[in-house]
Formats: C-alpha cells, structure tokens, sequence
C-alpha cells in the first residue's frame, strides 16, 4: 500500500511538491527542536554555574565571617593581656 501511495505521489507534480514541502517543513521543525534543547541545556548549564557561584560566594562569605569573629576574640584577649602585663610594669 506504502509503494502504491509512492507511486501515486511522484506521478502527480503537485502531489511530489507538497509531499516536498511536508517533508521540508518536517525537517524544519527537527531542526528548531534540536536549536531549542540545545539553547536550553545551554541556559541550564549557565544558570547552574551562576548558582554555584553564588552557593560558593555564600560559603566563603561565612568562613570570613567566622575568622573575623574569632580574630575579633583573639584580639580582645590580647588586649586583656597587654593590660595586665602594663599593671605589673
């Protein structure tokens, strides 16, 4: 039956040109689609950098803040210290 409908299409012009254009048009909207995925994955990935970024942005920003809490309390000991030792001096 496929190779009856064949036949049928390339004897008739106007059957092969739209048989043509369908295919050309099929062809057409693989080729967006594969564009648009690809467009996506892109996106996808660009976004995932961004949010590591930020994700290791956050986590850096809170290891200085960690340090400097402690480096503040190390000053303060110091401080306490020096006061003391210029008592004994």
């Amino acid at each position: 039956m496929a190779n009856e409908v064949l036949q049928g299409i390339s004897q008739n012009p106007d059957e092969r040109a739209r048989f043509r254009s369908r295919r050309i048009w099929l062809q057409d909207r693989e080729h967006e689609h594969a564009v648009w995925k690809e467009e996506g994955r892109q996106e996808g990935r660009q976004e995932g950098r961004l949010e590591g970024r930020q994700e290791a942005s956050a986590e850096y920003e809170s290891l200085i803040s960690d340090k400097d809490a402690k480096l503040a309390d190390k000053d303060a000991l110091i401080a306490e210290l020096m006061a003391q030792l210029n008592k004994y001096q």
